[in-house]
C-alpha cells in the first residue's frame, strides 16, 4: 500500500494534457483512452452506480518558487510573481467502495482565478495559461480578432478557444504516475488531462481489476495530480482553489461493481495583500459636463446644478466620513463645495455638498483612502457637445439631437431644466451663449482637460 506524507516528489514521469490540445501521433490512442475514462460519467445516468458519503480531494501547496515548503491548505503572504506547486490528495473512501481503481476530478479554475485588473485577467492562474478566465469559443482566428491579446483560435476537438501567444497550459498541470504515493502505484494506469478550459479535468483508471485501499485520511493520502499556480499582477485578497463537487469528481471501485463515490473538495486558500478600494464609477459619470442653466435666468442668486455625487467603489473600505475625501476645483477659485454628508451602503456611497458645483470649473473629489482616486464632474453652460468649449456648434448639436442623432444625456439637452428635452431648449442654448437675462455670457468659455485620475472614463 502506498503511503504519503503529502509532500512533493522529484520524480518527473509526468502525464501532461497536451495531447488534448493539438494533434500528435498518439492522438487516436489518447482519444480512445479519454473516452474510456470520461465515459464513466455516463454510468451515473443509467443507474449502474451507487453513491455513499463522499471521500475527499484535498489541494495542498507543497512548493514555493520550486522550493519545498511544509504542505499546507492555507498560504499566507503570497505576492505577485510567486509560483506555488499544488498537489491533489485523495482519501476517505473506506466503507464506501472497496478499492479505488480509478478517479476523476475537475479543478474549479474559473472560480479560483478571481479577477485581476480586468475581466479577462485572473489574479492567480495556472502556469502557462494565456487566455481569458471564461473561455471564448471560436472556429477561426477571425473570431478572436476583437478579443486582443487573445487573437489566436486554438482548436480543441470540434471547436476552439481564443488564446494568447504564450498559451501552454500543459506547463502547469500534470500527473506523475511513477510516484510511490500515486493512487494507482504498481498498477497500469491509463487516462490523462483535459485542458480545453480553465476548469482542468484529471482522470486515471487501472487496467487491472485492482486498486488502492483506504485506511483513513490521517494515515494515508494518495497523490492524484499536480497544479502550478502563479500570482499575477493585480492579485489582491484571498483566492480559493478546489476541486468541483458534482458529477465530474468521483472515485471508481474495482470491477465488476464499478461503483462510484463522490469526491468532495477540500480547498486551498492563497492569501495575497488586501484589495484597496477604488472608485469604479460615479453618478453622474466622471468628466460629464452639465450644460444646463447654472442659475435662474431671472435671478442670478438662485443657483442650479449638482450638489451630490454618487460613487461606486471596488471594495467596501469600512467606515467613511467627510474627512475621508478632499474637495477641489480646476481651475482653483472661490466657492469650492464642502462635503456636508456621507451616506454609505456597502460599496455605494453618496456625497452631499453644501452648495451646487461652480460653473466654468471642474469639481473634483479625491478619496483619501485605498487607491486615492480622483473623480471630477464639470459645469459649462451651453456645452451640449461636451467639447469643453461653448460655441455655436453646441446649438447645432442640440438641433440634431431632437431626432435622436446624436443621442445625448439629459444634462446635455435639458438646458432650461424643465425635466425634458424640447425645442424650447434650443432657445435656452442661444440665451446661454449670448448671456440673456441673469445668465452669464458663455460663448467662448471653456474647460481644461478633465483632471479625473484612476477612475474609468465612460
Amino acid at each position: 500500500m502506498a503511503q504519503s506524507g503529502g509532500g512533493p516528489s522529484t520524480d518527473r514521469t509526468d502525464h501532461r494534457g497536451m495531447e488534448f490540445l493539438k494533434g500528435t501521433s498518439n492522438m487516436r490512442t489518447s482519444k480512445l483512452r479519454a473516452r474510456a475514462l470520461f465515459g464513466f460519467v455516463g454510468i451515473l445516468f443509467f443507474g449502474q452506480a451507487s453513491f455513499g458519503a463522499p471521500a475527499t480531494a484535498t489541494l495542498k501547496a507543497v512548493k514555493k518558487n520550486n522550493g519545498a515548503i511544509t504542505p499546507t491548505t492555507d498560504v499566507a503572504g503570497a505576492v505577485v510573481g510567486e509560483t506555488y506547486e499544488v498537489e491533489v490528495y485523495l482519501c476517505g473512501w473506506n466503507g464506501l467502495i472497496d478499492l479505488a481503481r480509478g478517479y476523476q476530478f475537475r479543478i474549479g479554475g474559473v472560480d479560483g482565478a478571481g479577477n485581476g485588473v480586468n475581466n479577462f485577467t485572473g489574479g492567480i492562474l495556472p502556469l502557462g495559461w494565456d487566455a481569458p478566465i471564461s473561455s471564448i469559443g471560436c472556429t477561426t482566428n477571425n473570431d478572436c480578432l476583437i478579443h486582443a491579446p487573445y487573437v489566436t483560435c486554438q482548436a480543441v476537438g470540434a471547436g476552439g478557444i481564443c488564446v494568447g501567444p504564450n498559451h501552454h497550459p500543459e506547463q502547469g498541470a500534470f500527473v506523475t504516475t511513477s510516484r510511490s504515493d500515486f493512487l494507482l502505484a504498481g498498477l497500469t494506469p491509463f487516462g490523462g488531462l483535459g485542458l480545453p478550459n480553465l476548469n482542468y479535468l484529471y482522470g486515471f483508471t487501472a487496467q487491472e481489476n485492482d486498486g488502492a485501499f483506504d485506511s483513513g485520511c490521517d494515515i494515508t493520502q494518495y497523490y492524484a495530480g499536480t497544479l502550478k499556480l502563479v500570482v499575477k499582477t493585480g492579485a489582491c485578497g484571498d483566492y480559493v482553489w478546489r476541486t468541483v463537487d458534482g458529477n465530474d469528481s468521483f472515485l471508481i471501485d474495482e470491477t465488476p461493481s464499478a461503483n462510484l463515490t463522490p469526491l468532495i473538495g477540500v480547498p486551498l486558500t492563497i492569501h495575497t495583500p488586501p484589495c484597496l478600494s477604488g472608485i469604479t464609477a460615479t453618478t453622474p459619470p466622471v468628466c460629464s459636463i452639465d450644460a444646463r442653466y447654472p442659475n435662474d435666468p431671472n435671478n442670478a442668486a438662485t443657483r442650479f446644478g449638482y450638489n451630490t455625487l454618487g460613487l461606486t467603489l471596488s471594495n467596501d473600505p469600512g467606515t467613511l466620513t467627510t474627512a475621508s475625501f478632499q474637495m477641489s476645483t480646476a481651475p482653483t477659485g472661490p466657492g469650492v463645495p464642502v462635503i456636508s454628508n456621507v451616506q454609505k451602503n456597502g460599496t455605494q456611497v453618496t456625497l452631499t455638498f453644501d452648495r451646487v458645483i461652480p460653473s466654468t470649473r471642474w469639481t473634483c473629489v479625491k478619496a483619501l483612502f485605498g487607491e486615492q482616486d480622483t473623480a471630477c464632474i464639470g459645469a459649462l453652460g451651453a456645452d451640449t457637445d461636451a467639447s469643453k468649449l461653448s460655441d455655436t456648434p453646441d446649438t447645432l448639436a442640440l438641433i440634431n439631437a431632437l431626432d435622436g442623432t446624436p443621442s445625448l444625456q439629459i444634462w446635455q439637452t435639458d438646458l432650461d431644466r424643465s425635466g425634458k428635452f424640447t425645442p424650447i431648449d434650443i432657445l435656452a442654448s442661444v440665451d446661454l451663449l449670448n448671456g440673456a437675462g441673469a445668465l452669464n455670457f458663455f460663448k467662448g468659455s471653456s474647460l481644461s482637460s478633465c483632471p479625473t485620475a484612476g477612475v474609468p472614463i465612460p
